[in-house]
């Protein structure tokens, strides 16, 4: 028992720290984001609470759904017209466009959306608690169990 809680607690701890390490490396390199959706202005297919995972592009075309920021604002829209450095986007679920702004605003286009990704940012401190917690008590398992057999072999 104590054998198999440690080999869980550390492919979960490793496991967590690949993840981790992923999830910077993208995030510093600007190659990936993830961005939570706060409001329902892309219903019905990205709702408010989801996780995007968006992707830095060298070309954006009418139609994509598009990360960009605004006076430090990050906003998920289609782009509905392209104009030069010029971009028009609007909310799905919005009977307005937006205000044209430069494609250098544009952070990202949007490639995945998952329910683990939600679950893992809504959980990442809880799961990273229980697997500590799990790591540590194995331990402590182990080396108890490791007292025990030194004083026998004696």
């Amino acid at each position: 028992m104590v054998k198999i809680l440690k080999t869980i607690s550390n492919i979960l701890l490793t496991l967590l720290i690949v993840i981790l390490l992923v999830y910077f490396v993208l995030k510093i390199t600007n190659i990936l984001g993830i961005y939570r959706v706060m409001t329902g202005s892309m219903e019905t297919g990205i709702h408010p609470g989801d996780y995007l995972v968006v992707k830095k592009e060298k070309i954006y075309k009418k139609g994509d759904i598009v990360t960009y920021k605004i006076d430090g604002n990050y906003i998920t829209h289609r782009i509905v017209k392209i104009e030069n450095d010029k971009v028009i986007t609007k909310g799905d679920a919005n009977n307005v466009e937006d205000e044209e702004f430069s494609v250098d605003n544009i952070v990202g286009k949007y490639i995945y959306k998952s329910k683990i990704i939600n679950f893992i940012m809504d959980y990442k401190y809880i799961l990273v608690a229980v697997i500590l917690i799990l790591f540590i008590v194995s331990d402590f398992i182990n080396k108890d169990n490791k007292k025990e057999e030194e004083i026998e072999v004696l």
